[in-house]
């Protein structure tokens, strides 16, 4: 792992000596509750607290011997969250403010990613088109969350209609275009001398 982080259970050994004598009891102690195997230590995620003492023949206790252990076996939580106006269609007509949060209980968070750069805060879509977006993050034991996709659709202008009149003996015919390079358009809606759509 990283930063003194493991993201996997460690073999932890004890090893007892005595110089002089030799050592009948040997004790070993996680998070305040003794165990019995000592060759298979209860370990946790998080902080392990590993205490160890021995007594000797002469029935000298030794002086506790404290090592910590740090478990993160978990990945973050990661997870889009977005500001802006209405979607219709799937498509948005205004900016669009995107930005990440990411939890992880047991190391904390190092750092979130967009679109493999360093997020630092949110991230303001105003371009026009279609805009796919990956999002992740690492714990400080090195962890990384599952990547996530998205895409994100974005058309601020209407479209462009165009309506020309033809018109013969006692005849109008009215052509109708409409035009947009960005979503498409959905249908076209007219009114003739102010009546309905």
């Amino acid at each position: 792992g990283n930063n003194g982080w493991y993201r996997s259970l460690p073999h932890v050994s004890v090893d007892f000596s005595d110089a002089e004598t030799f050592v009948v009891q040997k004790n070993v102690a996680v998070n305040s509750i003794s165990q019995e195997n000592m060759d298979c230590l209860l370990l946790n995620d998080g902080e392990n607290r590993i205490e160890a003492w021995g007594t000797d023949s002469g029935n000298l206790r030794s002086v506790p011997v404290l090592k910590k252990v740090f478990i993160d076996r978990e990945k973050p939580e990661t997870e889009l969250y977005l500001t802006s106006g209405e979607c219709k269609n799937g498509w948005y007509n205004e900016s669009v403010v995107l930005g990440i949060r990411a939890e992880d209980g047991i190391s904390g968070v190092a750092g979130s990613f967009l679109n493999g750069r360093i997020y630092e805060r949110p991230l303001v879509i105003e371009e026009d088109g279609i805009h796919n977006i990956e999002i992740y993050s690492v714990d400080n034991a090195g962890n990384f969350s599952e990547k996530r996709n998205y895409v994100l659709k974005l058309d601020h202008n209407p479209p462009y209609v165009d309506a020309a009149v033809i018109a013969r003996e006692g005849l109008s015919l009215v052509k109708m275009n409409a035009f947009d390079t960005v979503s498409g358009v959905k249908k076209i809606e007219y009114r003739i001398n102010g009546g309905e759509v």
